[in-house]
């Protein structure tokens, strides 16, 4: 009998892994931790097979040492609030990043794209004592094996800030997708960051408007110390999406900025990130909005309710000299006002290597309306926005309009896939002691 070729022996392994996953999915079980102390969480963890859920207990425990995770499981807490909610306080030493890490997923996690989901818990990142609180990273070295069905919902993440190291309340690395919904962050260094591998990321498939980024939605965040206003980064081969969530850093007594779409001349930049439908409500004075350093950004549809008209949405250059630049960048229906509802432009200005960032070339400042009031007649090359149905169009031609972007789905699918609402009361128990 012949052998199989390497091809075809590749394909037959691939199978077999989505078949074994497919088993384990159809049977998955609903573990409960003894307790939420971090040995008892971690002893759930290591019996879970492939899209089991593992229930935290409610109650308070104090976390010392880091729990890492590699394969496709829901961690579900008794929720985030009410008065037997599960509370983990972290004491891991700050330069681990976090107390829960989702870690270079198995193969089985990644050929199978096996869902992990994080729901229904308090982190306590303990001031300066602790760390931040979940860390996602894929770290392959293949740009066609992203995993895409990372969610992390309706958990309450709270004063993650240390002096020697940036704490981020969740971090996410590598080609590591999905949606962070319906959580509240309180005083996080960094709210959220997403990084790329650099050139991996690069390399990574990419489009506009596409299910391909990490998504930060309908979350509500407070930041009320000073230095804490950074809400979400992004660089080294990062893409995110940041859209329809309510941000407050009234409390703040710094100057201070909200995004930063990230670039710098030691490592690459960010591929894109989008950020429209946002509310942020801030203080008086100095106050920058966006600071677009490289790569593509789509941001528009935000309101900010500012007492002053002193906010700035920066377009700069910092890039290696080779790539990563400021490109296909569209910014429109951007406002500010005082809290009464008056709406003037923000202003939008390039601030740094002007004379290689351009107008118009890398960036744009399209005309928009509703999409009903869109001119007829356009030149070509030319774009026009619509704020209503949230589509750049583009003239490819004298009078010829066409979609140019469109925004992803919302809400994002994983949040309503089998998957929607806050965790619900748990079946199927086996405890472990």
């Amino acid at each position: 009998m012949s052998m199989p070729t390497i091809k075809t022996f590749s394909r037959a392994v691939v199978v077999s892994i989505a078949l074994l996953a497919s088993a384990s999915l159809s049977s998955a079980a609903t573990i409960t931790a003894a307790s939420p102390s971090r040995a008892d969480v971690g002893a759930a963890v290591a019996s879970a097979n492939y899209g089991d859920t593992v229930v935290i207990p409610g109650g308070a425990a104090t976390w010392n040492s880091q729990l890492t995770i590699n394969k496709g499981i829901t961690l579900q807490g008794n929720g985030s609030s009410g008065s037997n909610r599960t509370v983990i306080t972290s004491n891991v030493p700050a330069g681990f990043f976090s107390f829960l890490i989702y870690y270079s997923p198995d193969a089985t996690s990644i050929s199978a794209n096996i869902p992990f989901r994080v729901t229904g818990i308090e982190c306590n990142g303990n001031g300066s004592s602790g760390s931040g609180c979940v860390f996602v990273e894929n770290t392959t070295t293949d740009s066609t094996k992203p995993i895409t069905k990372v969610r992390i919902d309706h958990n309450y993440f709270h004063d993650a800030y240390n002096s020697s190291y940036t704490q981020r309340c969740v971090l996410t690395n590598g080609m590591a997708w999905g949606v962070i919904d319906h959580n509240t962050f309180l005083n996080c260094q960094k709210t959220f960051d997403e990084e790329g591998s650099d050139s991996i990321g690069w390399a990574a498939a990419y489009a506009i408007g596409s299910a391909n980024y990490m998504y930060f939605e309908d979350n509500t965040v407070t930041n009320a110390i000073t230095g804490l206003s950074l809400i979400t980064s992004g660089g080294q081969g990062g893409r995110y999406v940041v859209r329809h969530n309510v941000l407050d850093t009234t409390g703040q007594t710094d100057s201070g900025q909200t995004y930063d779409i990230h670039n710098h001349i030691s490592d690459r930049g960010t591929v894109g990130a989008e950020i429209y439908d946002n509310v942020l409500t801030t203080r008086a004075g100095a106050y920058q909005f966006v600071d677009h350093r490289g790569g593509t950004g789509i941001i528009f549809n935000n309101r900010i309710i500012k007492p002053g008209s002193d906010i700035t949405f920066d377009v700069r250059e910092e890039f290696n000299g080779q790539y990563d630049t400021v490109r296909n960048t569209y910014d429109w229906h951007n406002t500010y006002g005082s809290s009464s509802g008056l709406e003037n432009p923000a202003t939008e200005q390039c601030t740094q290597g002007c004379s290689i960032i351009l107008l118009n070339v890398n960036y744009w400042y399209p005309s928009f309306g509703l999409e009903a009031n869109r001119p007829s007649s356009c030149s070509a090359n030319t774009f026009w926005a619509s704020t209503d149905t949230e589509r750049i169009f583009k003239c490819t031609s004298a009078n010829t309009w066409t979609t140019y972007y469109q925004s992803y789905t919302y809400p994002h699918p994983l949040t309503v896939s089998g998957s929607s609402g806050a965790p619900s009361a748990p079946t199927n128990l086996r405890i472990v002691p």
